[in-house]
């Protein structure tokens, strides 16, 4: 029987709900409940090869026997409902494409950028998104739990208010949070610069920063490039267990 469903952000949100019968069992051990939360509306298409990689190597390198999880997609890609069946990851990371705005759209040669509207539209997406998945995580309180938050990032100033929600959320619910680059996956193609190269340079230190400001308030870290992803998940399982 179901106990709740998240909410649908408009025709792109994907809708995630809990089924205690699944976990309410596993909730008194020790286990370790992952929340997995792709940010598809923020990762680029071509990178959706790699960013399966990485989900199947976090299904295998850190979930354990006895632990729960979820995965929560911010945009059309399907999500999981809670669950300590490993055939139900492997089955949505298969259905997880990235959804991202062209970045040539994204970072134009002139400053002046006219999708801005649609650029804080997606990241309040995320941001909602993120804390549902959070919130949600809260009905298994008696478990550890750490959020794996994938995305490119975000190139806001001011910082779009429901990220920036997100962290504080994350820090009082003591959930530890590891964002991790998808652009920085090991052999991920890079993206050419266009244009002006300082207004790519500028663009790509606010993106880095966002990980930044999204994990390590939370008592997590950010995972930003291809020498940090080659120890990165036994980093995670040594700092969650």
């Amino acid at each position: 029987m179901r106990a709740g469903r998240l909410l649908a952000f408009g025709v792109l949100a994907a809708i995630a709900c809990i089924n205690p019968s699944r976990v309410g069992a596993a909730a008194q051990d020790a286990g370790v409940t992952w929340l997995i939360f792709v940010d598809d509306l923020h990762l680029d298409f071509r990178n959706t090869g790699y960013i399966r990689k990485l989900l199947r190597s976090i299904a295998s390198e850190l979930i354990r026997e006895g632990d729960a999880f979820v995965l929560r997609c911010s945009g059309p890609s399907p999500s999981m409902p809670f669950t300590t069946k490993g055939s139900l990851l492997d089955a949505a990371i298969g259905r997880v494409a990235g959804n991202a705005l062209p970045w040539t759209a994204i970072v134009p040669s002139s400053p002046a950028n006219e999708l801005e509207k649609e650029v804080r539209y997606r990241a309040s997406l995320a941001g909602s998104a993120a804390i549902e998945i959070l919130n949600a995580g809260a009905s298994l309180s008696s478990r550890r739990q750490a959020m794996l938050y994938v995305t490119n990032g975000y190139d806001l100033d001011p910082p779009e208010v429901r990220v920036a929600e997100f962290a504080s959320a994350a820090q009082q619910a003591n959930v530890p949070v590891f964002a991790m680059n998808a652009r920085g996956l090991p052999s991920a193609p890079a993206l050419p610069v266009q244009g002006d190269a300082a207004r790519w340079a500028s663009y790509r230190a606010a993106m880095l920063n966002s990980l930044r400001a999204i994990s390590e308030p939370t008592g997590g870290f950010a995972v930003l490039d291809e020498a940090e992803f080659a120890d990165a998940l036994q980093r995670i399982g040594r700092w969650v267990r």
